[in-house]
């Protein structure tokens, strides 16, 4: 009596199991077919569309090393989008939507080849094509170095006036930027212009670190950046 009932309990699992699978087939078709058509439903209403951003977006560094500067300029860098989203998405797309960054994390002195990276802050907005996705980079070590103030009078005064040897302060500034670059810097030019003075001139001038040349060494700041300078 407990053979037989032994030998009827397998047959009947294996039969309720052999019912369940089509159904379940059938109820998972269901879910695809259901979810092709509302897709296919929405699309049509709001189909997604391809196009390029218009106005570029701005890079920002992350990650740049303590004691590191970069040596390019890389304030008005940006990158052109082609996305792909829905159209109503594009109505108020803009430029605030994303972020392009440079992540120098890790990377020390010297020349660097790094991808930028962007993210859409909307989910339904797709990234295709960074234009332009790479940036080479130079990083160099942070130095200052103290130079003497040079005065240049630019122009003279009016008829029957001479100007004297002007008088400024302070006669040093520091300048402190990329180490390759501080290293040209050999004196800060500040220029004066007299404008047909007749009496003492005098006047906050903005100093231009310069090398042995004359010529403007960017990248590099002076403090300060000011000097007082008297033309008798």
């Amino acid at each position: 009596m407990n053979n037989k009932l032994s030998d009827t309990q397998p047959r009947a699992r294996s039969t309720r199991a052999e019912f369940l699978i089509p159904d379940l087939a059938t109820l998972l078709l269901s879910v695809v077919l259901a979810i092709t058509v509302w897709w296919i439903a929405i699309n049509q209403e709001n189909p997604l569309v391809v196009e390029d951003l218009e106005d570029r977006v701005p890079v920002s560094v992350i990650g740049l090393g303590e004691n590191l500067v970069i040596v390019e300029d890389l304030s008005s860098e940006a990158v052109r989008l082609r996305l792909r989203a829905p159209r109503n998405s594009w109505t108020d797309l803009n430029v605030s939507d994303f972020r392009a960054t440079l992540d120098l994390t890790d990377l020390g002195p010297g020349e660097h080849d790094v991808t930028v990276q962007v993210k859409s802050l909307d989910p339904q907005v797709g990234i295709l094509d960074v234009q332009r996705p790479q940036l080479r980079v130079t990083l160099d070590t942070l130095a200052q170095k103290e130079v003497p103030v040079q005065v240049e009078i630019m122009d003279g005064t009016a008829f029957g006036y001479d100007p004297q040897p002007a008088v400024y302060r302070p006669v040093t500034v520091t300048v402190a930027g990329p180490s390759s670059q501080v290293q040209q810097v050999s004196r800060a030019r500040a220029e004066v212009y007299l404008r047909g003075a007749k009496s003492q001139v005098e006047r906050m001038e903005a100093v231009t670190p310069v090398d042995g040349q004359n010529e403007v060494v960017t990248r590099v700041n002076a403090e300060p950046a000011l000097v007082q300078v008297v033309v008798p």
